[in-house]
C-alpha cells in the first residue's frame, strides 16, 4: 500500500501541474504513468481492487492522452477545461482510496 500511496501521490501532483498548461509531453512525463502505476498496485491488493479498480483502469482509460481525446482539442482553453474536469475526477476518487489506504 505504500507504493501505491506514492504513486498517487506523484500522480496528483502531475495532474496540478498538467492543469496549468496542459500538452501530451507534460501528461505523459508526469501523469500517465503515475495513473497506470496506480492501477497496477490495485491489482495486488484484492481489498482495494474490488472496491477501487473498475474505476481506475476503466474511468480513467489508463490516463492515455489520445484515448482520453485530449488530443483532438484544438481549442487551449477548452482542452485546459477538458483537463480539469478529468482531474477533478481524479481527485475525488483519490480521496476515496486515499481514505482506504491508511487502513
Amino acid at each position: 500500500m505504500a507504493k501505491t500511496s506514492e504513486f498517487l501521490k506523484k500522480l496528483l501532483q502531475g495532474l496540478t501541474k498538467a492543469q496549468q498548461q496542459p500538452s501530451k509531453k507534460q501528461w505523459e512525463d508526469e501523469v500517465k504513468q503515475q495513473g497506470r502505476s496506480v492501477s497496477n498496485n490495485l491489482k495486488g491488493n484484492p481489498e482495494l481492487a474490488k472496491k477501487h479498480l473498475k474505476t481506475w483502469a476503466t474511468k480513467f482509460q489508463g490516463f492515455d492522452w489520445d484515448t482520453l481525446k485530449f488530443s483532438e482539442e484544438t481549442d487551449p482553453t477548452k482542452l485546459k477545461q477538458k483537463v480539469t474536469k478529468f482531474a477533478a475526477e481524479v481527485f475525488a476518487e483519490a480521496r476515496v482510496l486515499a481514505t482506504d489506504l491508511r487502513v
